[in-house]
């Protein structure tokens, strides 16, 4: 069957309404569609929503490369329960790894700039406790990347921007909150273990890496599992783990680093507000600062920013909150997310929806709406300055 196409879509544009510790074994997968090889197409501005294959409904969990590429999980219908990672280029068409081939079930969470490998997680029966880090290929390719020594479960959390780093978590499957470890794998490598960043640590969690895989962020508990100390945390391989500071005035050092720029300077998550709540927080050089919040959110956190360090993007909750994806600039603050896109230039339909993700560049969107899943990607990155100043200066009137 040839590849399902991306461009198979309904466009709004610019318009109002393996073994343990192994480097694993590479198996060709039972794919749906292979991909093409194909040259890069340009960017398409805009809204672009994807067609679902029969029976399945796609979830988009990363987007990359100003919107050529998106990797995440086909869920099953009627229930949902079963699902199967996938891989599209707006080229090369959809590969799909459906449920029962590589694994019972499978899921995509990030991809690499270049669309050539996701990395996620596979589970070998419906009720499983235990996942297993892997990896997926745009060309059908599937890559197991095993565990730690001593563990039976693993996932893999973020992929470097050429696809040869991954960084996630290991742990024994019968615990699976207790003594989970950082791991970093390379091709060279395989499966290294980074420990915690106490000595005293208990759970460490990766969830992102820079793109060109120095730097990795997240969140570490040590003392108990209950009751322990949770500290958000930077690692490169030159420093090591560093813990990343709580907000002044908080009454603890609870916090979670949940993505890092491309320098290692910025990194964003959520941290303990003074006032109680978390709150999305920016780290600079170590230093945190609170976004603060969108008008009626109480609570909240970020989750991805733009390789530059200049666009966050993240979540928030409170009354009379319809649509809750936030996103932030230093001329602008927090606002709404549909706010932010229609003053770029992006339009969506009416009605709720939320952003799954925000690619490096920081200029596309993947998301789901009440018309189903779509990528959007805002039309001239060059002229996001002069939108910023626009937005700021509407913002005071």
């Amino acid at each position: 069957m040839p590849p399902r196409p991306l461009l198979a879509f309904r466009s709004m544009t610019m318009k109002n309404p393996t073994s343990t510790n192994a480097r694993g074994t590479i198996a060709a997968a039972t794919a749906l569609a292979l991909a093409a090889a194909a040259t890069l197409a340009q960017p398409v501005p805009g809204v672009t929503f994807l067609e679902n294959p029969p029976g399945v409904d796609t979830r988009i969990l990363a987007v990359a490369n100003e919107g050529r590429f998106v990797a995440g999980e086909g869920q099953v219908r009627p229930d949902n329960r079963r699902t199967g990672a996938f891989i599209i280029s707006r080229e090369g068409g959809r590969v799909d790894f459906p449920p029962g081939t590589v694994a019972f079930n499978s899921s995509a969470g990030d991809i690499s700039a270049d669309g050539s490998y996701a990395a996620g997680a596979t589970t070998a029966e419906l009720e499983a406790i235990t996942t297993t880090a892997a990896l997926f290929g745009r060309d059908g390719s599937f890559l197991s990347l095993g565990y730690l020594p001593g563990d039976d479960s693993s996932s893999a959390q973020g992929i470097s921007g050429d696809g040869r780093v991954v960084v996630g978590h290991s742990s024994d499957g019968r615990f699976e909150n207790e003594n989970r470890r950082a791991f970093r794998w390379t091709p060279e490598t395989g499966m290294t273990d980074l420990g915690h960043l106490r000595a005293d640590g208990v759970y460490t969690t990766p969830y992102d890496v820079s793109t060109d895989g120095r730097f990795m962020v997240g969140e570490s508990i040590s003392g108990a599992l209950f009751g322990g100390s949770v500290e958000a945390f930077i690692w490169s391989a030159d420093s090591g783990f560093q813990g990343l500071a709580a907000l002044a005035g908080t009454l603890d050092s609870t916090g979670t680093a949940t993505a890092v720029a491309a320098d290692g300077r910025r990194v964003t998550g959520r941290s303990r507000y003074p006032e109680g709540d978390f709150g999305p927080v920016l780290w600079t050089d170590g230093v945190p600062v609170a976004l603060g919040f969108i008008p009626g959110a109480a609570a909240g956190g970020a989750t991805h920013i733009s390789d530059r360090g200049d666009i966050v993007m993240g979540s928030m909750s409170g009354a009379g909150i319809l649509d809750s994806t936030f996103l932030w600039t230093e001329a602008t603050g927090s606002m709404l997310a549909r706010e932010f896109l229609e003053m770029n230039g992006v339009f969506l339909p009416e009605g709720r929806f939320i952003l799954s993700a925000m690619a490096p560049d920081g200029m596309s969107f993947s998301g789901e709406s009440v018309a189903g899943s779509f990528i959007a990607v805002i039309p001239c990155p060059a002229a996001a300055p002069f939108l910023f100043l626009l937005i700021a200066a509407k913002r005071r009137r």
